[in-house]
């Protein structure tokens, strides 16, 4: 669907489409390719100042 992971983290903007065709079936993608993977949020002012609380 082209929506990047980091579309709400790195405001990232999301194309819009009128329609979007799926075709019929199982979709799979297999193992990750890294098994452990996480995001570091950077919580020093300024960062994340006007965000969180």
């Amino acid at each position: 669907m082209g929506v990047s992971p980091w579309y709400y983290w790195a405001d990232v903007p999301v194309e819009k489409h009128q329609t979007i065709a799926i075709k019929q079936g199982s979709y799979t993608d297999g193992e990750p390719a890294v098994r452990y993977r996480g995001i570091f949020l950077n919580d020093e002012a300024p960062a994340l100042s006007g965000w969180a609380r």
